[in-house]
């Protein structure tokens, strides 16, 4: 049987056509192989974490997809893109809350020189209160493109009811004390309010950054951009990691640079109000013990 020319002709492009889809698809799928190897882990902790849920804290989702884990992400993941608004951050807190995220991938990173525990800060709470280091992995462990990780494995209620100490309003670029008694965390609750300039403008142009200024007990400072409409849920302030090392250390009971103060700072101060209102909250923490009452004020909105 013979075929006309033009009826062969076609076959022969669409198998061509074909074959060229496939070689692109293989082309594509060693790229993309090839962009994951960074994220990769070491075999001995991917056999530990086997098949069981996990969810990732930080900016580097394609470590979930680099390593093939059964990922069980918070309802607004990759936080510093998505966690805007405290009713998104209360909704993650929850699911921490409810463990249903299983194991907790740690990144410590976020974007745009930001706080990093600033981008979900009641979500922060419940991860320091009843969450711990894997005693498998007790130190950092590095990605092969040399990302540091945290492992968190969930534990028994590790704060005590937080404890207001001080309430009040400081101005902007005046340092405020923060100084934690000894095992205890802080966590500052700030009211960012817009002063009538602001209220007029913010729907119209985009406010200038604000930054929270970190004076460590060493003596150095570091500058973070805070996002105003977070805070009101309540910061971490004492200890404020630096890296993964010293996060390591805050769920080991241990403060690894303790901070004396903070100062709030922006050139679109003259858009809120010119004294900012705070609550400074102590919290009793490292050895495991039964939560009575959580001692915050209720945030979501």
């Amino acid at each position: 049987m013979t075929f006309p020319l033009s009826v062969a002709s076609g076959l022969s492009s669409a198998v061509q056509t074909v074959a060229g889809w496939r070689r692109n698809f293989e082309t594509l799928a060693a790229t993309y192989k090839l962009g994951l190897a960074p994220d990769a882990l070491a075999p001995p902790l991917r056999r530990h974490l086997g098949t069981e849920p996990a969810d990732l804290v930080g900016t580097e989702t394609n470590i979930v997809f680099a390593n093939g884990l059964k990922w069980r992400p918070r309802p607004a993941f990759h936080a510093p893109y998505s966690v805007f608004t405290a009713s998104l951050d209360a909704l993650n807190a929850d699911s921490v809350h409810s463990g249903k995220t299983g194991r907790e991938l740690l990144t410590y990173e976020t974007v745009d020189g930001r706080y990093p525990f600033g981008d979900e800060p009641k979500t922060t709470r419940e991860l320091v209160c009843n969450y711990t280091t894997d005693g498998s992995f007790p130190q950092p462990v590095e990605t092969q493109g040399g990302t540091d990780i945290a492992v968190l494995r969930r534990t028994s209620p590790r704060c005590g009811s937080a404890v207001l100490r001080r309430l009040g309003t400081v101005a902007w670029n005046e340092p405020l004390s923060v100084i934690a008694p000894t095992g205890q965390l802080s966590f500052l609750f700030v009211d960012f309010r817009y002063g009538l300039r602001g209220k007029a403008l913010r729907f119209l142009y985009q406010i200038p950054p604000v930054y929270m200024a970190v004076h460590y007990q060493s003596g150095s400072i570091v500058k973070y951009r805070i996002l105003p409409e977070l805070l009101g849920s309540g910061l971490l302030v004492n200890p404020i990691p630096r890296d993964v090392g010293d996060v390591i250390a805050l769920f080991a009971g241990r403060n690894a640079d303790p901070v004396s103060a903070v100062q709030f700072t922006s050139h679109g101060a003259w858009l809120f109000s010119p004294r900012i209102a705070y609550q400074l909250r102590d919290v009793p923490y490292g050895r495991v013990r039964q939560r009575v009452g959580s001692g915050f004020p209720s945030t979501r909105n």
